[in-house]
């Protein structure tokens, strides 16, 4: 272990150090990599989780990366330090990379087990990544990987489109943008950069979340009256995660209420017909009750954990 960089490792099982030196490449590490904000670093886009597997990591300093989001891979510099979660063993890696082409619409190098009656790649990576979650042990570290999965649905719930947030318009025009802060836990509600601020957007704010504390975002270089801040209590558990996404979701559905009324009715109303989108809920299946169909984790077993090291 001279000589070798040390990284963090994130689960509360692998809870320790784990020598990383020329002899294991990165290639099959699960990380996270928390970027500006909360976010990942280089995994942007409105189905990114910013939870990754390294599929090429032989130079650490240009790794090719999959987004377990939506499959996109990203070069990414992994000289600095890691959240690793978990490794796969190659065979994962391989499937991995042909997902990803499949993904893409690359006829040459599609992932064989799909074929033209299989379930679709999207099915088969997010029942690759429901299964790399429930063997991941609540922690703070790992708590904005799972804030994030829930922001997510709930940004296909109020406003899908291609970045993960929640726009709103004002009567006079103006547009604002409610995102995930994952890293620190709250929403970040800033005005698109040209349009009026939103009129009595701090009031608001605190109407529609009477729990939470609204601050201006002033401090940190946004012009007075066009950014703020919602800072909840953290959850501490899976079930409190869930609960707090809940909170969210009202809360923005109450925003919304405020400046576009017509709006939140229509999606109060689909919500109430089809329910919420839940992602978090088929975490705490227990591992015999679920059923995520054909292409679902089985496939991925042997995989997953098969090359993992635990530190103590």
């Amino acid at each position: 272990m001279d000589g070798s960089e040390q990284i963090e490792v994130g689960l509360p099982a692998l809870r320790g150090t784990l020598a990383v030196g020329p002899p294991r490449p990165f290639t099959g590490a699960v990380i996270w990599i928390p970027g500006p904000g909360g976010r990942a670093a280089g995994l942007r886009g409105a189905e990114a989780l910013g939870l990754g597997v390294v599929v090429d990591g032989e130079v650490p300093s240009a790794a090719e990366v999959m987004d377990l989001g939506g499959g996109a891979v990203r070069t990414l510099d992994l000289t600095r330090r890691l959240l690793v979660l978990e490794w796969v063993d190659g065979t994962t890696v391989q499937r991995l990379r042909h997902l990803a082409a499949s993904l893409r619409g690359d006829a040459r190098d599609p992932e064989p087990a799909l074929g033209p009656t299989g379930p679709p790649p999207s099915s088969v990576l997010s029942s690759f990544v429901l299964e790399l979650l429930r063997r991941t042990d609540f922690d703070p570290l790992v708590r904005p990987m799972f804030l994030r999965l829930g922001f997510r649905d709930i940004c296909r719930d109020l406003d899908p489109h291609e970045e993960q947030a929640v726009r709103m318009a004002t009567p006079d025009g103006g547009v604002f943008r409610a995102r995930l802060d994952c890293g620190n836990g709250r929403l970040v509600v800033l005005a698109d950069p040209g349009t009026r601020p939103a009129p009595n957007l701090p009031g608001k704010l605190a109407e529609a979340f009477p729990q939470a504390r609204v601050l201006p975002l002033a401090s940190h270089g946004v012009p007075a009256g066009e950014g703020y801040r919602v800072e909840r209590a953290l959850p501490t558990s899976l079930a409190d995660t869930q609960a707090w996404v809940s909170g969210v979701r009202e809360g923005l559905l109450r925003l919304m209420g405020a400046y576009e009324p017509d709006r939140a009715r229509t999606h109060e109303e689909i919500l109430e017909t089809f329910g919420a989108a839940d992602t978090l809920s088929s975490l705490m299946l227990p591992a015999g009750a679920r059923d995520l169909g054909a292409g679902g984790p089985r496939g991925w077993e042997r995989g997953l954990g098969s090359s993992t090291e635990r530190v103590h």
